[in-house]
């Protein structure tokens, strides 16, 4: 399941984000099971990222930089 455990990275990508369910109210909702929305509420999913793929460190700074902007990666970490 993506929602505990994100999927892991490859040759120094990071982990790639969890997942989550909740309610539109904001009520988080466990991994398993099944779930009651009442009337007038919601049911948000956000579905999993992938795990990076390569050190982001051996990338061109200018190319990391316009996923960033892109919204398409996070800050690579300075570890």
């Amino acid at each position: 399941d993506r929602i505990k455990n994100p999927a892991k990275g490859r040759d120094g990508g990071g982990p790639g984000k969890c997942g989550v369910a909740k309610r539109g109210s904001g009520t988080m909702l466990p991994d398993k099971g099944i779930h009651i929305i009442a009337k007038g509420d919601s049911l948000v999913v956000e579905l999993p990222g992938g795990g990076g793929f390569g050190d982001p460190k051996n990338r061109k700074p200018e190319l990391v930089a316009a996923d960033l902007r892109a919204g398409v990666t996070s800050q690579p970490s300075a570890a």
